[in-house]
């Protein structure tokens, strides 16, 4: 009689186990006649293999002990039929907005992505036949019946069918669960969009949305360059709102690009530079593949392909080839 039970549980996983008492066991896990895995010994009687392909499945199990060495024996098969797929969604509702604003543009520009917008109702009338971010402007009577309809708090009343959002910082509404799903330099660059196209109050927003959920500080005047990306979802960085930043970047966390008293150039930063946690950039343009170590304080001018440490910051190393690691990232 086998001493090797395989049992499948929760649908996907196969359990086994070795029912007899040794110093150390071992398990190899068998694909028809293939072993997919080994799990090497330990003194764990038990383990747990989770199967993603169909098919017949068997485990051959070791036992070890000083009196008797190595023992094997193996469990009887198992049929493994697959996780069964999700389900398709249902289709969501025809999605509209209420109101032509600036706020109801930035809620359009920030949910299009995952979102098909179908209509901007126009309560007055007067932009019926317009597109606004390029969603058509409609008359509420061209809505269809049950449709979604969202708006700004500031419509409530106008209609009973309003779903609404508000552009308040801890409130939980249709908007912010969007946004929640959205990482640091997305949302920089959602704010920055919001900017540029006058919608003033959404960059302002989600410049304190970043600030609260990620502990950072992104400003939407910042210029950031595209590929640059912030270690750890930017915990405790800080970047100057006249700062301009280079392409394909990585700035670690806690780190601080700002200015000092009497130096008026913004922060600039060139391609490709590393930036490492802790590090502080007050001063002093950074050229393009440069590394700064960690807790560095840059206060002067750092050319091109070198490395720079220490407080205040000095060049240590212009083998800059040596940090194609750093320099390079994507």
């Amino acid at each position: 009689m086998t001493f090797v039970d395989a049992k499948i549980k929760n649908v996907f996983q196969l359990h086994a186990r070795i029912n007899e008492n040794a110093s150390l066991y071992a398990f190899y896990l068998y694909k028809g006649k293939e072993i997919i895995e080994k799990i090497g010994y330990s003194k764990s009687s038990q383990h747990v293999f989770n199967l993603t392909e169909v098919g017949s499945y068997f485990v051959k199990g070791f036992r070890r002990s000083d009196s008797e060495g190595a023992v094997s024996a193996i469990s009887s098969r198992v049929q493994f039929t697959g996780v069964p797929d999700l389900p398709k969604p249902r289709a969501k509702k025809p999605i509209y907005f209420f109101g032509v604003s600036k706020v109801t543009g930035f809620a359009i520009e920030s949910m299009r992505r995952n979102w098909k917008i179908d209509g901007v109702i126009d309560p007055s009338s007067r932009f019926v036949g317009e597109e606004f971010f390029d969603v058509p402007i409609i008359d509420a009577s061209s809505v269809p019946q049950g449709a979604r309809i969202i708006a700004h708090e500031n419509y409530a009343g106008q209609r009973d069918d309003l779903e609404f959002f508000a552009l308040r910082q801890g409130v939980q509404d249709v908007l912010t669960e969007e946004l929640d799903r959205r990482g640091i330099i997305d949302l920089y660059q959602l704010s920055r969009t919001a900017y540029l196209e006058g919608l003033l109050e959404g960059a302002r927003y989600l410049h304190g949305f970043i600030r609260l959920k990620f502990n950072a500080r992104v400003p939407y005047t910042a210029v950031i360059g595209e590929g640059t990306k912030l270690s750890l979802s930017g915990l405790g960085t800080a970047i100057h709102p006249d700062s301009i930043i280079g392409k394909n970047c990585v700035i670690g966390q806690n780190v601080t690009l700002g200015g000092r008293a009497g130096k008026t150039h913004p922060p600039i930063i060139g391609d490709n530079v590393f930036i490492a946690p802790g590090a502080k950039c007050l001063g002093g343009k950074i050229g393009n593949n440069v590394v700064v170590g960690a807790n560095a304080v840059v206060l002067n001018d750092v050319p091109d392909n070198c490395v720079v440490a220490g407080v205040p910051a000095k060049i240590i190393s212009t083998d800059i080839g040596s940090y194609t690691a750093y320099t390079r990232r994507r």
